[in-house]
């Protein structure tokens, strides 16, 4: 219990201090004296008590009494490789981190410090230093002990991927900003800029997670059990309204609530893949500024027009693959994507109908087709690539059709004369700066293409005079 003094000699004791902290919500500290109580929004609490914090809030006691003295020697650079900037640690088996070790960075230049792949488990409030990129990753980190990353003001790129973390341990405490010498209460991190949460052991997240962290444009909570968000977890992820790229691939998510992206005018790159959608979540219709979308990996069995993807105009680059469900993809239900330049529909072992107008769709009674460059069609079941669902093949930049059982009849005599020939100038013009496929695809694409002519070529001439 800490004793302050207010207005007019007043004297009151603060009995609840600890979820109080330096915010613009409007959270409310309780004050009381021998006859009243009072209630009093958090600014008015830091004009009262400018200099007054929960130690217990922040892990440690009497933070300066006894504020550690550093040794100036770098011994760590005498475990890992260090350079002017960078300090790299990778993989050293290091348990703890010694005080001594760290503190020898802060008189340095360095900017960088990779830990990651070190058995630390537990992590302790790391001393002043000037890093910007810290990497923890493969940690094994189940523990985050008060607010380990206080003192890092400098601090852009934080990644705490693949380890244990559960739930109880992502909190605005642990992941409080930084604590100048002359303000003792914590102010958000300036310079954040990303944060890695993958692949840990989250299932929701606190509202007020992120609250030191508003400046955050990459959030990736890859691989987190999650199943559904909810209320906390929704405020958390909405307050981010500076977010460019949010990546919830692997979460078993089975759908999205609507919402959740509203206030991410900024959003440019959304990665839901490997969860368990049946239908395209309508919460992309929130996303008017994406430029890439992952949906690969989901449950959906069929795609129709008018779904939440027609609203992303700007959509330059879209994955569909690896559907283990998906059968058919009807006329339209890509369409509107008028600014679509890559698109990846590949490994569904189900899907046998592309419909030659999935792309297309009409503005102003007038047919209209995305400006594909790079398409890709590989290991699918389709019989047949239609010549209508690119406007201009010669256009194409990239491109993989293989792995298909295609059908040899006259509705792919197209193929025969336009298709393969270009596929193959492809591939063999050195000075052209085209791909014709993923890397494995162009290890094996000459012997497709030949074998596809030598096919083709060798039946023309009896589709034409039998069929054509």
């Amino acid at each position: 219990m800490t004793h302050i003094y207010g207005e007019f000699g007043h004297s009151y004791n603060l009995h609840v201090f600890t979820n109080v902290w330096y915010q613009q919500r409007s959270v409310h500290a309780t004050f009381t004296n021998e006859t009243e109580k009072m209630e009093m929004p958090s600014r008015e609490v830091e004009e009262l008590i400018p200099n007054l914090i929960s130690e217990e809030d922040l892990g440690h006691n009497n933070l300066e009494n006894n504020e550690p003295t550093w040794p100036l020697t770098v011994s760590l650079c005498k475990k890992c490789a260090c350079d002017n900037e960078k300090v790299d640690c990778r993989d050293h088996n290091l348990l703890i981190l010694e005080d001594d070790d760290l503190g020898g960075l802060i008189s340095t230049n360095v900017v960088e410090l990779d830990l990651s792949g070190n058995p630390i488990k537990a992590l302790k409030r790391l001393p002043k230093l000037p890093i910007e990129r810290l990497n923890l990753s493969r940690c094994d980190l189940s523990y985050l002990d008060g607010s380990p990353f206080l003192k890092l003001k400098n601090l852009e790129y934080l990644d705490l991927s693949y380890n244990q973390l559960p739930t109880s341990a992502i909190t605005r405490m642990t992941l409080a900003g930084y604590l100048e010498d002359d303000f003792i209460l914590p102010r958000r991190f300036p310079n954040i800029r990303s944060l890695s949460l993958a692949y840990n052991n989250i299932h929701s997240l606190q509202k007020d997670a992120f609250i030191f962290m508003t400046e955050l444009q990459f959030l990736d909570l890859t691989g987190n059990p999650l199943v559904f968000i909810d209320q906390v977890t929704m405020a958390a992820i909405t307050d981010l309204s500076k977010l460019k790229e949010l990546r919830l691939s692997g979460c078993e998510l089975e759908s999205i609530p609507d919402g959740l992206l509203r206030r991410q005018r900024y959003l440019e790159r959304l990665d839901l893949s490997s969860n368990k959608f049946t239908t395209v979540p309508t919460v992309l219709s929130e996303t008017v500024n994406l430029l890439y979308l992952n949906l690969d990996g989901n449950l959906i069995s069929s795609l129709t027009e008018k779904t939440a993807l027609s609203n992303l105009s700007k959509l330059e680059e879209l994955h569909f693959s690896g559907f283990t469900r998906l059968q058919s993809i009807g006329p339209g239900a890509l369409g509107g994507l008028a600014n679509l330049v890559s698109l990846y529909i590949t490994d569904n072992p189900k899907l046998t109908n592309l419909d030659p107008n999935f792309l297309i769709w009409e503005e102003n009674e007038e047919e209209k087709w995305p400006p594909i460059k790079q398409l890709y069609l590989n290991n699918n079941n389709i019989s047949e690539i239609s010549p209508d669902y690119v406007v201009n093949w010669g256009e194409l930049v990239a491109a993989n059709f293989s792995n298909n059982p295609y059908v040899c009849d006259c509705s792919n005599q197209w193929m025969v004369d336009v298709l393969v020939p270009m596929l193959r100038r492809i591939v063999k013009d050195d000075d052209n700066a085209m791909t014709i496929s993923e890397e494995d695809f162009v290890q094996k694409s000459s012997a497709w293409i030949n074998k596809s002519i030598y096919l083709f070529k060798r039946r023309a001439a009896y589709l034409q005079f039998l069929w054509c």
